[in-house]
C-alpha cells in the first residue's frame, strides 16, 4: 500500500529587480496627476466610494461635498494653478494639455498670460482693500478740516453731528455759546469737540446713532483715559439732561479736562506705529 503524497513545498519567490528611473517616473507621474485640477474635478464627479460608502449611495458621504467644500477646493486649485511652475515637469502631458500646476487644455503662451491677469486681479482687490480701510480712517478727517459756517455749526449742533467740524472749530463755538450766555448748548459743542477729536484720533468709531457711553465701552485707549473720558461724559449728561445746572464754572473745567484728555489721546496716537 503506497503512503499519501506529501504535500510539494511552496516555490520560492522570485526577487524582482526594480529600476530606480522607472520608480522616480512612476512617483512624478502619480504626483503630476495628483496636483492636476482635472484629477479633483473628477473626484467631485465620481461617487463617494470610501468610509464604508457603497456605489449605491447608501452612506452620506455619497451625497458629495458641500458647498463650502466646493468653493474651498475651487480655491485651493486656483492658487496652486496660480503659484504653479510654469516650466515643464518630468511625466508632463503633452502640448495641449495640462501639466503639474497647468491650465487645462490651455498652451504655455496663453497659460503665462492667464496667470499675469490673475496675478493683477488680486493685486488690484489687495490695492482696494488697503484704500477702502485708509478712506475710512483718513476721509472724514479731511471733511472735518474744511471750514463751516455757524449756520452750518448751529445745524451740526441741533443733529448732534460731531463730525461735522473738527475739535477747534467746536471749541470756538462752544464758547461763543457761552458769550451768548446758552450755556447748554456749550456743553454739547464740547462735548461734540471730544467726540470729534477722539474719532480722529482713533479712539472710537463715531455714528450719530449710537449712545454716548456706547463710545466710552468701546474706546481703544488706556484705561485711565477711558475712566476720564467716562467722567467727561457723566458731566455733559447731567448738564445736558438738567440734573446739574451749567454754569461758566463747569463749563470752564469740562473745556480744560477735555482738551488734556484730547492732547493725550492724539500724541499716543501719532506715536502708535502706522
Amino acid at each position: 500500500m503506497s503512503s499519501p503524497a506529501s504535500p510539494a513545498a511552496p516555490a520560492a519567490p522570485v526577487p524582482v529587480a526594480l529600476d530606480n528611473d522607472a520608480v522616480q517616473t512612476a512617483r512624478e507621474q502619480l504626483r503630476t496627476i495628483r496636483y492636476d485640477p482635472r484629477f479633483h474635478r473628477w473626484q467631485r464627479r465620481v461617487p463617494a466610494t470610501r468610509n464604508g460608502a457603497n456605489a449605491h449611495g447608501n452612506d452620506a458621504t455619497s451625497a458629495g461635498p458641500s458647498p463650502l467644500d466646493r468653493v474651498s477646493r475651487t480655491l485651493k486649485d486656483f492658487f496652486r494653478w496660480l503659484i504653479g511652475p510654469s516650466a515643464p515637469n518630468p511625466g508632463t502631458p503633452p502640448a495641449g494639455q495640462s501639466g503639474a500646476g497647468g491650465a487645462p487644455g490651455v498652451s504655455p503662451p496663453w497659460e503665462a498670460m492667464l496667470r499675469f491677469m490673475g496675478w493683477t486681479v488680486l493685486a488690484v482687490v489687495a490695492a482696494s482693500i488697503i484704500y477702502a480701510m485708509w478712506a475710512r480712517r483718513h476721509l472724514h478727517r479731511r471733511s472735518a478740516a474744511a471750514p463751516v459756517t455757524r449756520e452750518q455749526l448751529n445745524t451740526a449742533l441741533q443733529q448732534g453731528d460731531a463730525l461735522a467740524a473738527d475739535a477747534p472749530a467746536w471749541n470756538r463755538h462752544a464758547r461763543a455759546l457761552v458769550g451768548e450766555g446758552d450755556l447748554r448748548l456749550a456743553y454739547r459743542a464740547a462735548y461734540l469737540a471730544l467726540l470729534s477729536g477722539l474719532h480722529h484720533a482713533g479712539r472710537i468709531h463715531y455714528r450719530k446713532q449710537r449712545t454716548n457711553f456706547t463710545y466710552v465701552a468701546g474706546y481703544r485707549g488706556p484705561d485711565a483715559q477711558r475712566i476720564r473720558f467716562a467722567g467727561l461724559t457723566d458731566a455733559f449728561n447731567d448738564c445736558w439732561y438738567g440734573h446739574r445746572a451749567p454754569n461758566a464754572q463747569r463749563f470752564a473745567t469740562l473745556e480744560r479736562d477735555t482738551g488734556e484728555l484730547l492732547r493725550e489721546a492724539g500724541q499716543q496716537s501719532q506715536e502708535a506705529p502706522a
